[in-house]
């Protein structure tokens, strides 16, 4: 059996980068207590991430997030958003594989692999994409297929005019039968869909 942990993949996960933000600390511990079960400190295996690599979240400085306003946060390498925010939630732990699909990575017995990735950007006015229509059934449809509920699958297209900014990695996500999965938690205070789930698969 083979264990996905999902996490979002927003900057504010990192401490540094939103001190004061209750719902960023309430999903970095759950997120960080789901590694513990997985991860274990004593003799983690190794890790595997998912996450975009679409140039807009790539930094040229490898492991920091300089380029997010926190210059002195390092985790030692990753230039890319997603693979940088999975190294800072589970910090010493070996990464293996970092890819942009689940079918470039291991699934054999055991392996785990994070999956940065986000819900909906447009989920309040405030929200990086401000108010999106469509946005919360775009947030309902991400919880569903977290919750390894297999709802029917939308177009790209229309994924992305909700608000979905990495479509694509939805549509993997949902065309897996995961033979359990848990919703952790999920916030959406920020006006971003931000989920932690388990698989396992």
């Amino acid at each position: 059996m083979a264990y996905l942990l999902i996490v979002p993949s927003s900057p504010a996960l990192v401490e540094e980068l939103a001190p004061a933000d209750p719902a960023s600390r309430r999903l970095r511990h759950v997120a960080r207590r789901m590694g513990r079960q997985y991860l274990p400190p004593e003799h983690p295996p190794k890790l595997d991430i998912v996450c975009s690599q679409d140039k807009k979240w790539r930094t040229g400085i490898a492991g920091s997030f300089r380029a997010w306003g926190a210059p002195h946060t390092q985790v030692g390498s990753g230039n890319f958003l997603g693979e940088l925010v999975v190294r800072y939630i589970f910090p010493a732990v070996p990464v293996g594989t970092v890819a942009t699909r689940l079918c470039d990575v291991e699934h054999g017995a055991g392996a785990v692999t994070a999956v940065a990735i986000d819900g909906s950007a447009g989920l309040t006015a405030r929200a990086p994409l401000a108010l999106v229509p469509h946005a919360e059934r775009a947030h309902q449809w991400c919880l569903s297929v977290l919750a390894g509920a297999r709802p029917e699958v939308p177009s790209e297209s229309w994924l992305r005019e909700a608000g979905i900014i990495e479509p694509s990695m939805w549509i993997e996500l949902a065309n897996i039968s995961p033979r359990h999965a848990v919703v952790l938690a999920e916030d959406s205070s920020l006006g971003v869909g931000r989920f932690v789930a388990h698989w396992e698969v």
